[in-house]
């Protein structure tokens, strides 16, 4: 009777982990999500900045945007852990690389409209990976 008991309490206390654990990671999923969207408005932001003052310190910001924007994204998809997850990082890592391949170029009122869209999709991409079901079956990532 008392090791069936024991057994019972043992199961609760994992099963209250396991709950506690599952609402951490969908917190954790909403806070990135919420940076993302920050570090997106910001990559525009910056990007407008470096039209008008075309210098190194704009150049900078831009270029640190992106690198936080990937960063968090990565966070986003490690905590998912899916195949799809995954596919979707791939499509914005080459979005990343488009950029990179803009910022060699002088920065114009065109390309800021261009740079807005590319934030859009990093945005749109972290809310698809947000939503995506954890995987259960320790998959490999990337």
């Amino acid at each position: 009777m008392i090791k069936k008991v024991w057994i019972g309490s043992i199961l609760l206390i994992a099963a209250v982990w396991s709950l506690d654990a599952a609402a951490s990671s969908g917190s954790n999923r909403e806070k990135l999500n919420l940076r993302i969207e920050q570090l997106s408005k910001k990559l525009t932001k910056d990007y407008k900045l470096l039209v008008l003052r075309n210098d190194e310190v704009s150049m900078h910001s831009v270029k640190k945007d992106l690198d936080e924007i990937i960063a968090n994204i990565h966070l986003l998809v490690e905590s998912v852990g899916s195949k799809d997850a995954n596919d979707i990082f791939a499509f914005l890592q080459y979005s990343r690389k488009e950029i990179d391949s803009m910022l060699q170029k002088k920065a114009t009122a065109k390309r800021a409209i261009l740079m807005e869209d590319y934030s859009k999709v990093f945005l749109e991409g972290a809310q698809q990976i947000a939503h995506q079901p954890e995987n259960t079956k320790g998959a490999k990532h990337h």
